[in-house]
């Protein structure tokens, strides 16, 4: 039984991302800081999937609270590995310390990617410490 439930949700997963999904894109040319402290508003959230059997990731958008030194737009793209945030989240302040997505981070960020959000070629950061977080301000 497991099986066949493990199997339909893989098939209901890869028919979302064939659907509606954006890749995550990552600062090939290192035009972008390797690191950011990030404070401001979600504007817009794809949640992932709990973890469990498969791992992914979603992914939301943050329109800064104050311009960063040498990062180039008004908006962070930032992947949560699983479940880790809701919709619930937009219009809410979030808190978090990120580095830039690269091949070598955790499967969760790339083995499944649940991503609506395009990122206009920006790259997509990461927790820096998936142990700590992020905190919602209010």
């Amino acid at each position: 039984m497991i099986r066949y439930y493990t199997i339909f949700l893989f098939l209901i997963v890869s028919k979302l991302n064939a659907q509606f999904n954006y890749p995550l894109t990552m600062d090939l040319k290192g035009q972008f800081p390797v690191q950011l402290h990030v404070e401001g508003k979600i504007t817009e959230v794809s949640p992932g999937i709990e973890c469990g059997v498969f791992c992914t990731s979603g992914t939301l958008k943050v329109q800064l609270k104050d311009p960063i030194q040498d990062y180039k737009g008004i908006y962070v793209y930032i992947a949560l590995p699983c479940a880790g945030i809701s919709s619930s989240n937009i219009g809410k302040t979030i808190q978090i310390h990120v580095k830039q997505l690269t091949i070598d981070n955790k499967e969760c960020f790339w083995q499944s990617p649940i991503n609506t959000i395009d990122s206009k070629n920006y790259p997509f950061y990461i927790p820096f410490n998936l142990q700590t977080g992020w905190k919602i301000l209010d």
